[in-house]
């Protein structure tokens, strides 16, 4: 990856400051799963449980699903 990477516990890109999973790590994540949704759904499932934990109260768990988890399958948001 190209440093867009996930600040704990902001849960911001450390490249562009974004909501992370900004739209450059999406892309990226996908190539490094080799657009295989699945396993990526897994590794992403496990850092939404992270992010729950660190910024879960200042999100709806339906934003957080969203920005972790509703774009993979579907291309990126």
């Amino acid at each position: 990856m190209s440093g867009h990477l996930p600040d704990r516990p902001s849960w911001r890109c450390l490249a562009c400051d974004k909501p992370w999973p900004c739209v450059t790590a999406q892309v990226e994540l996908l190539a490094e799963h080799d657009g295989h949704a699945v396993p990526l759904a897994m590794y992403l499932t496990g850092q939404h449980a992270l992010a729950v934990g660190d910024i879960g109260e200042t999100r709806t768990a339906a934003d957080l699903y969203r920005r972790f988890l509703g774009w993979v399958g579907g291309g990126v948001v």
